[in-house]
């Protein structure tokens, strides 16, 4: 804007007002999106049907539980959780799910408490979830 108004002033179109008359101004700080510092998958410790607890975007805190292993009758066979604070950022689509498989890949964040309750909300709507 600076620019625009220095140019301005600079062809006499500000009324007699010239370019270094113009004050600086601080450039806004806008709050960028949040970047996190690692990420892991989370792994089935056991071959089953895969349920997550979570969407795609949700704040998990840790030792929350994010996903159950069941067998076909429903019956839970493990529950997995959250190794520590941040953000589901990938959810597996397959429902069967063989030991060792990645269910959900979880973003960690410098400063977890700065982040809304659900990251992504533009993607509401969206098939994410599956």
């Amino acid at each position: 804007a600076r620019g625009v108004l220095s140019v301005l002033a600079a062809l006499h179109v500000l009324g007699g007002t010239e370019a270094s008359e113009i004050a600086p101004q601080p450039a806004a700080r806008t709050a960028g999106p949040p970047v996190a510092r690692s990420s892991r998958w989370l792994r089935a410790p056991k071959s089953g049907i895969f349920r997550p607890l979570v969407r795609l975007g949700d704040r998990v805190a840790r030792g929350q539980a994010v996903a159950t292993l069941t067998d076909p009758f429903g019956e839970p066979l493990a529950t997995v959780e959250a190794p520590g604070h941040g953000a589901v950022i990938g959810i597996r689509r397959l429902p069967l799910a063989c030991e060792g498989d990645a269910l959900l890949h979880l973003a960690a964040f410098d400063e977890p408490g700065s982040l809304p309750a659900r990251l992504g909300a533009e993607l509401d709507g969206a098939p994410a979830d599956g």
